[in-house]
């Protein structure tokens, strides 16, 4: 399933545009939330409009998952990002 800026921004507190507008600006980044079922989430984008939804609400993996949605073809990560992230939504700290 792909996502787009208007499936994402509500979680991130922005709106459609400010969203789209943070997904342009050429420096990864990404923003953690609670949603509203209670479940762990985190938005990163590229920079170059590539958006990844990663969420605790994991259907195969229950508690030792993570669920990826992304926008587009294709989405960019680093390794720092990536291991921040599934530090961030596992509660695994170094």
């Amino acid at each position: 399933m792909s996502i787009n800026h208007k499936d994402v921004c509500h979680l991130i507190g922005m709106t459609e545009q400010e969203c789209m507008s943070w997904t342009h600006t050429f420096t990864p980044a990404h923003k953690m939330f609670i949603s509203e079922d209670g479940y762990l989430g985190c938005i990163y984008t590229d920079g170059d409009d590539g958006l990844m939804l990663f969420s605790t609400d994991c259907e195969c993996f229950e508690d030792e998952g993570v669920s990826v949605q992304i926008s587009g073809n294709y989405c960019d990560i680093d390794f720092a990002s990536m291991h921040e992230i599934h530090t961030k939504l596992s509660g695994w700290e170094d």
